[in-house]
């Protein structure tokens, strides 16, 4: 998998409550929540990678960086589950940014 198809992909399951739902149901051994946050932000943003850049638009970086931005603003520890998170104003505000983002990622979405 490319390193824009891993983050687009998580982008997607960023923008998406119904997915994040069902991932939590699917994998209910971990913590999700945690995840949904480190996946993004640590594992797959990396803007001084050259090749992490390389993958992206001027544009989808910018976006990618204010989506980071938003997600940094989450307290990791405020919420058990996934229908706990969803409740927080700041959640629903990286799902909105995702949502903005992921049609400039995937076009044909």
């Amino acid at each position: 998998m490319t390193i824009r198809r891993a983050v687009v992909d998580e982008v997607r399951l960023i923008s998406l409550a119904s997915e994040q739902l069902a991932y939590e149901k699917a994998v209910p051994h971990m913590n999700i929540v945690a995840e949904l946050l480190s996946g993004f932000c640590d594992d797959l943003f990396h803007p001084k990678s050259p090749e992490w850049v390389s993958q992206f638009t001027e544009s989808e970086l910018k976006g990618l960086a204010h989506l980071y931005g938003v997600m940094m603003e989450v307290d990791s520890g405020a919420a058990s589950c996934v229908s706990e998170l969803l409740k927080d104003e700041k959640w629903r505000r990286v799902i909105a940014v995702a949502k903005e983002l992921y049609p400039s990622l995937e076009p044909n979405a």
